[in-house]
């Protein structure tokens, strides 16, 4: 976070290992339009009537939703080019990897402008999914709105006195360093004051989702002119083509919570209006894009609700490994699907360790190298890591993140070198605090 700089009007970060590699943040975001003008919009509001057939008679559910398509502006080529130009000779340019993208619609309510509905950003295709090499270009948000807040956006779209914007903010995995500068014009006292800085600072390495940036948009409507992006739909039995009446989530990436897996697929089996059998394109979540965590199922054609809706979930390992979890009923059409990983299913963990060394005792005990040998289980096999210290290091703190099984403990021994000979410590285990602390009195 210390190396953030603004270059050319580029937000730019510098890697921890490589001062050569530079990451820069990604560009505003507003509301996406057609080739005509129009809004890609909908305030859409849909109705379900219980049937005797589903067992649900006379029984009314509302499904009120804003969805919009927004872009990302894009960092034109030439402008990434004099960025890694003015940097240097052997710059390398990259994204920022985003952890996540929140964001809320805001409207007034009651005199004051509040944030609404539950939103999400999703995506229907590649456009709405980044790489190493570029951010996503497009992405559609979706907000479920309660049946009051949505009757007060009615309301006001009737009264032509609708505003509303989006707020979002950028969070990304930074090292939240601190670097401490002092000046004084007394040359003793800032020896002093320096020296006890350089004993108690260290580089705080551990990385941690950070707010890199947040803006605004309002989101302009002329309704008297696109009547269309406004949608009262009576559902009547069944769900209109291209509706999302579901939303899907799965937080096994953005939370971290299956290392293990590569891929999580979920796959859809409707009834069409003419009792034919469909199933729709599996929806993927995919480790890579940790920030896309909840998809809208959208029917390509109108889907019986009288009929099943069933799902199957398939998870995809590192290894290529595949486990279908089979076919499975859902009790209702509209609503949050959380396909999550139970806690039975999470068998990895990643851990964040931190080892710090008495680096000043070293050259005083005569030793000359601590290595701490990490042993550990990831999934049917273990593995081990070396994290060394030498007399001679600046920072007494290193970090190391572990894939490790739920089930197991992290050991660790402690092979000490001095000029004559080597010696090893007995082998405990990692404390649950993650931390692990070396001296010349570790045994």
């Amino acid at each position: 976070m210390s190396s953030l700089m603004e270059v050319k009007g580029l937000q730019l970060y510098e890697d921890i290992k490589d001062a050569d590699k530079f990451y820069y943040a990604p560009g505003k975001l507003q509301l996406h339009h057609n080739e005509d003008g129009q809004p890609t919009f909908k305030l859409i509001e849909m109705r379900y009537t219980g049937t005797g057939l589903t067992g649900n008679q006379g029984e009314k559910r509302f499904m009120n939703i804003v969805q919009f398509r927004v872009i990302m502006k894009k960092h034109e080529n030439s402008l990434l080019a004099e960025v890694k130009k003015s940097l240097s000779r052997k710059a390398k340019l990259r994204p920022l990897p985003l952890n996540e993208v929140q964001a809320n619609l805001v409207a007034p309510f009651e005199g004051t402008y509040k944030a609404i509905g539950n939103g999400v950003f999703d995506t229907t295709d590649k456009a709405g999914k980044g790489s190493k090499k570029q951010y996503w270009t497009e992405r559609v948000f979706t907000a479920r709105l309660e049946n009051h807040e949505a009757q007060l956006l009615w309301d006001m779209v009737e009264k032509g006195q609708l505003a509303m914007s989006l707020s979002y903010s950028y969070f990304a995995d930074i090292i939240n360093d601190e670097i401490i500068d002092f000046d004084s014009e007394s040359d003793s006292l800032s020896r002093v004051i320096s020296k006890t800085v350089e004993e108690i600072k260290s580089r705080d390495t551990i990385v941690s989702p950070t707010l890199i940036q947040s803006d605004a948009f309002s989101l302009d409507i002329d309704y008297e002119k696109y009547p269309e992006t406004l949608v009262k739909k009576d559902l009547n039995g069944s769900v209109p083509a291209a509706y999302p009446a579901l939303q899907v989530s799965c937080y096994d990436f953005y939370n971290e919570l299956r290392p293990d897996l590569a891929m999580k697929t979920v796959e859809f089996q409707v009834t069409g209006l003419n009792n034919n059998l469909i199933k729709l394109r599996p929806m993927k979540f995919v480790s890579a894009s940790k920030d896309l965590y909840s998809l809208q199922v959208r029917f390509p054609f109108a889907a019986n609700m009288n009929k099943p809706l069933r799902y199957k979930i398939k998870e995809y390992s590192h290894e290529g490994d595949i486990i279908d979890k089979g076919w499975v009923t859902l009790d209702s059409w509209i609503g949050i699907l959380d396909i999550t990983s139970q806690t039975d299913d999470i068998k990895v963990s990643r851990r964040h360790l931190e080892i710090e060394a008495d680096i000043e005792s070293m050259e005083k005990s005569g030793i000359i190298k601590y290595d701490v040998i990490l042993e550990y289980q990831f999934l049917d096999n273990w593995y081990q890591s070396t994290v060394s210290f030498n007399a001679t290091d600046a920072i007494p703190i290193k970090p190391i993140t572990i894939l490790s099984n739920v089930d197991n403990n992290i050991s660790y021994k402690i092979i000490k070198t001095t000029e004559e000979r080597r010696f090893s410590t007995m082998k405990r285990n990692v404390a649950i605090d993650d931390y692990i602390y070396i001296n010349m009195d570790t045994k």
